[in-house]
């Protein structure tokens, strides 16, 4: 009954019913001689201070963590496994060992490839190290074997801290039809046909990576927004370091960057918004950088040689 009276009296109105209580009438009900109703009133009031510093200072959710372990100590043994089991926005920890199994990538124009990981979810997906962490095919496919491979839409990834080698397809297809994100950082990739392709996202970006013995082209981005690529080692064989295509490609940033061998350092087609700074070509056999009809190219401190 106490409780009961105090919410009536704590939000009686004092001009309509939908008036605020008063700071006197407030001042009022804390000082009011019945002792037992005034700590009633008190102990509300606690509980919904309480109630706010609890609901602003909750910490953020994370989702689960997975251990892919070759020896069999983790939760699984092969990544497509833990894939499967993954709920968007886990991380997947990937153990010491070459993982190469593969699974079905059903691919545009009803092809079907092998992968290592096929991905329809926003995972983050951490190596033991560069050195240590190894995913590739044993064999090769009809029509090429790809390291990760998604096509879904809307996909937040991260790949970090491994190594991709032996895939004569894609190292890396993240090929979005609206929206998604993805992030490489501390990679290797070796041996491959391309090594990372980028279709429709925005906000992706490469870094820290180390891109060699790549049949064709290194980096492809089609219509891909605000997306940076920093501080990376390419080598390719007969393709280009860097292509951008599509006037949707925009806000792109190169830096730091060392490309070498190959057709041509950096292609630049139909795109817009593109600023090159700090990077070095050394030895293509048609040019350092390709421009076919791009708009709005900045291009600071860069040494084409060879």
């Amino acid at each position: 009954i106490g409780l009961k009276v105090v919410l009536e009296t704590w939000f009686k109105p004092a001009r309509s019913r939908y008036s605020p209580m008063t700071p006197a009438a407030f001042h009022s009900l804390l000082t009011m001689n019945n002792e037992a109703l005034r700590k009633e009133a008190v102990l509300m009031i606690r509980l919904l201070l309480l109630t706010v510093v609890l609901t602003t200072m909750a910490p953020p959710t994370f989702g689960a963590v997975w251990h892919v372990e070759r020896d069999g100590s983790g939760d699984f043994t092969v990544i497509q496994d833990a894939v499967d089991a993954a709920e968007s926005g886990d991380t997947i920890l990937i153990g010491p060992g070459r993982f190469s199994e593969t699974s079905d990538f059903h691919y545009h124009n009803n092809r079907t490839v092998q992968a290592c990981v096929v991905l329809e979810k926003s995972l983050v997906f951490i190596g033991s190290g560069q050195n240590e962490t190894t995913i590739g095919p044993l064999g090769k496919n009809e029509y090429g074997t790809f390291g990760f491979g998604s096509i879904s839409n809307d996909l937040e990834v991260a790949i970090k801290d491994l190594s991709i080698e032996d895939c004569d397809g894609l190292s890396v297809l993240f090929d979005m039809a609206s929206g998604g994100k993805l992030a490489v950082e501390n990679l290797i990739v070796e041996n491959t046909y391309i090594a990372v392709a980028i279709k429709g996202t925005s906000g992706s970006s490469i870094r820290n990576c180390n891109f060699s013995s790549v049949e064709d082209d290194a980096i492809i981005l089609l219509g891909a927004q605000n997306v940076v690529v920093e501080n990376c080692d390419i080598q390719t064989l007969f393709g280009l370091g860097i292509n951008i295509q599509f006037p949707s490609s925009q806000n792109i940033t190169i830096s730091n960057c060392r490309i070498q061998d190959g057709n041509t350092g950096i292609s630049l087609v139909d795109c817009q918004g593109i600023f090159i700074e700090n990077c070095t070509i050394t030895n293509p056999y048609r040019g350092g950088i390709q421009l076919t009809s791009p708009d709005n190219v900045i291009i600071n401190n860069v040494v084409v040689s060879g």
